[in-house]
C-alpha cells in the first residue's frame, strides 16, 4: 500500500449458539443500486471520546487455533502452477513436486492463454499441522500431509498420508450398490487441462489460515475461524494476481481469460477476488462457486459466506464480453450447505446447478459437500463422450462456449434418470424462487470503552485509531427494528496511511473473534467489507496493532458508516 492508499471496507456480524454473536466476512461493494447508507461525515471534534481506560486483553476463543500471524507467506508465495499437465495423481501420493513457483516474471507472454486459478476451502483438523510448520506451509505441500488417522505428522515416504481439498490432483469414486461409481476420472486441474488446450492452471493456498481443530466437516464449531480470514486472503489473491500477471494481461483481455474457481470458504475468496478486480477495472470472465456455505446451518454456526452480498454488486451476465463496463458469468454449484442465488431477484444473472449427491451418499455431509467439486471435475469429460455430447461442468464456458453459454437457463436441478456416470450429468432447467431480499437499517451503540490510540465519537457512530501502536474499542451494540430479521451489522473501515504485512486488525464478538485484516495486499481503490451479525445486543471490538507504521498524519483507520443487514424471513426459518 502507499501512504495515499484508502481502503474502504464494509463489515458485518452475526448470531450463532457457537458463542455470543459470532463473526463472519463478506465484501459489499459499493456499486449503484446497492443497499449502502451515505457516509457521515468524519469531523466531529467536540464529541470525541478520547481513551482513559487500560487496553483489555484479547478474550479466550471458544475453538484454540489462534490468530495467525501476519505476513508468515509473502503474497506470490501462495501461488503454485500445476505442472503435470493431464495426468492426475493416486490417492495419497504427495503433490508438492507436481506444482512449480509463481514469481511474477516466471509466467512468460499470456497472449492467447486462458488463466485458471483454484483454491481449496476449510481444512479442519490441519492446525497441528500448520503449528508444525510455524504457519509456512501450503496446501499442496509435504508438510500438508497427515496422518488421515489422527491428524498427526506424516512421512509420504513410508506411510500413506492424507492432504486437504485432493480432489483438485486426484481423481474420485465411491461405489453404488456394490459396484464402483467414477465420479471424475482425474482432479481438477488436470481436467481443466485436458479440456482446455490454451490453459494455464493456478493454484492458491490459504491453508495457514484456513487450518482449524476438529476431524470431519460435520464439526461445524470451529468453522468460523476459517472464515474469518476470507475476505483478506480475497484480497490477497487479487492483489497477487495483478503482480503475477502483470498489466498487459488485462491489456490483451480480449485475446486471455481469467477463471476463478473456489470450493467451500475458498469459494468466499474467489468472488471477493473477483469482486475486487471488477472494480478496479480489471476482467474476470469467469466465477466458478463450488457449494459455498451459506444454508441455515452454516448461518447457526457462524460459518455462512453470505456471497450474494458480493454478487448483488457485481455486474453479472452469462455473455460477459459484451458490453461496458465488461461483466463477469457466475455459475454456482449446490450439493450441501449452499443453496441458489437466484433465490435473490437481484441476482437473477447467476446460473444454479442444485446437485442431489445423496443418490451416492448417505450421512455423509463431508462427501456431500466435496460433490459439487468433484462432479464440476468429470462432468465435462463424461459429457463430451457422449453421442451426441452435452456440454456441461467446464464446458459452460463464455471463452470456450461463448454461444452455448450465453444460451442457459439460470436455475437447473440434477435429475438422475439413471444413477450412472452419464445419468449424473443430466441436468434439468426449472424456475428461479426469487422470494429473499435484504436490506440496511440503523445500530444503536452503548457503553464505549476506547483505549490506546482509539478515539470513539457516539454522535457520528465513528471510530478513529491514531498511528504508532496499539488500540481497542470495545462497544455494545443493537440493531433498531423494521420488518425483516436481522442477520448483520455493517460498518466502513478506511486505511488511511501505509501499513507492512505485519500490521493487523481484529475484529471480535463477544468471547470470539472473527475478522482479521492485515496489510498484505496492495489494491488501489476503496473498499468495504461486511460481516453477519445477530438481532441481540453485544459487545464488539477492534483491536488494531501496526508496529512500525502509518508515518502519516493520524487518524490511520477510519471505521463509520454503521447499519444493520436484514434478511427476509426465509432465512429464520431455514429456507433455504
Amino acid at each position: 500500500m502507499t501512504a495515499q492508499r484508502v481502503a474502504r471496507w464494509r463489515l458485518v456480524a452475526w448470531n450463532s449458539p457457537v458463542g455470543p454473536l459470532l463473526l463472519t466476512a463478506t465484501l459489499l461493494a459499493g456499486c449503484s443500486g446497492s443497499p449502502t447508507p451515505q457516509y457521515p461525515s468524519t469531523q466531529h471534534p467536540s464529541t470525541t471520546l478520547a481513551a482513559e481506560t487500560p487496553e483489555p486483553a484479547a478474550p479466550a476463543d471458544i475453538c484454540s487455533s489462534p490468530v495467525r500471524p501476519a505476513g508468515a507467506i509473502d503474497i506470490v508465495d501462495r501461488f503454485g502452477r500445476w505442472a503435470l499437465g493431464t495426468q492426475s495423481l493416486g490417492k495419497g501420493a504427495d503433490p508438492q513436486k507436481a506444482f512449480k513457483a509463481v514469481s511474477a516474471s516466471s509466467l512468460g507472454n499470456l497472449e492467447n492463454t486462458n488463466v485458471y486459478v483454484v483454491t481449496h476451502g476449510w481444512a479442519p483438523g490441519w492446525n497441528e499441522a500448520v503449528l508444525r510448520a510455524k504457519s509456512k506451509i501450503l496446501w499442496w505441500s509435504t508438510a500438508a500431509g497427515v496422518n488421515p488417522s489422527d491428524f498427526g505428522a506424516c512421512d509420504p515416504k513410508r506411510q500413506t498420508c492424507e492432504w486437504p481439498s485432493d480432489f483438485a490432483w486426484t481423481g474420485s469414486s465411491t461405489t453404488y450398490e456394490g459396484r464402483p461409481f467414477v465420479i471424475s476420472q482425474k482432479g481438477l486441474l488436470p481436467s481443466i487441462v485436458a479440456n482446455d488446450p490454451n490453459a494455464l492452471v493456478l493454484a492458491y493456498s490459504w491453508l495457514d489460515d484456513s487450518a482449524t481443530e476438529g476431524s470431519t466437516l460435520a464439526d461445524l464449531e470451529c468453522a468460523y475461524h476459517s472464515e474469518r480470514y476470507t475476505n483478506l486472503n480475497g484480497l490477497r489473491l487479487a492483489s497477487g494476481l495483478r503482480t503475477i500477471l502483470g498489466d498487459r494481461f488485462w491489456d490483451l483481455s480480449r485475446r486471455n481469460s481469467l477463471h476463478l474457481i473456489g470450493h467451500s470458504h475458498g469459494s468466499k475468496v474467489v468472488t471477493t477476488a473477483a469482486w475486487a478486480l471488477q472494480k478496479n477495472g480489471l476482467q474476470v470472465d469467469q466465477l466458478t462457486i463450488l457449494d459455498s456455505p451459506e444454508n441455515f446451518e452454516t448461518r447457526e454456526s457462524g460459518a455462512a459466506n453470505f456471497n450474494w452480498l458480493y454478487l448483488a454488486d457485481m455486474s453479472i451476465s452469462t455473455q460477459p464480453r459484451k458490453g461496458k463496463p465488461q461483466a463477469i458469468f457466475v455459475d454456482n454449484y449446490v450439493s450441501e450447505f449452499s443453496f441458489p442465488y437466484t433465490d435473490f431477484a437481484v441476482l437473477g444473472g447467476v446460473v444454479d446447478v442444485s446437485l442431489d449427491p445423496q443418490k451416492l451418499y448417505t450421512l455423509d455431509p463431508g462427501d456431500d459437500h466435496t460433490y459439487a467439486a468433484t462432479w464440476y471435475a468429470g462432468a465435462a469429460a463424461e459429457g463430451r463422450s457422449l453421442q451426441p455430447p452435452v456440454l456441461v461442468g467446464l464446458d459452460w464456458s463464455p471463452v470456450l462456449e461463448p454461444k452455448h453459454t450465453a444460451e442457459l437457463d439460470h436455475v437447473y436441478t440434477q435429475t438422475w434418470p439413471q444413477v450412472t456416470p452419464a445419468g449424473q450429468i443430466h441436468l434439468d432447467p426449472s424456475s428461479p424462487s426469487t422470494g429473499t431480499s435484504f436490506s440496511l437499517s440503523r445500530v444503536e451503540f452503548s457503553n464505549a470503552k476506547p483505549s490506546g490510540t482509539a478515539q470513539w465519537n457516539q454522535a457520528s457512530q465513528e471510530l478513529r485509531f491514531g498511528p504508532g501502536g496499539g488500540g481497542v474499542l470495545s462497544v455494545d451494540f443493537s440493531c433498531s427494528g423494521s420488518s425483516f430479521d436481522y442477520e448483520g451489522v455493517a460498518f466502513d473501515i478506511e486505511l488511511r496511511s501505509s501499513a507492512t504485512p505485519e500490521s493487523q486488525l481484529v475484529v471480535e464478538l463477544g468471547s470470539s473473534r472473527y475478522l482479521v485484516i492485515d496489510g498484505d495486499f496492495s489494491l488501489n481503490d476503496n473498499y468495504r467489507i461486511s460481516f453477519n451479525a445477530g438481532n441481540e445486543s453485544s459487545r464488539l471490538t477492534f483491536r488494531s496493532q501496526a508496529p512500525g507504521t502509518n508515518t502519516g498524519p493520524p487518524p490511520w483507520i477510519i471505521i463509520n458508516n454503521f447499519g444493520c443487514i436484514e434478511l427476509s424471513s426465509s432465512f429464520e426459518e431455514g429456507v433455504p
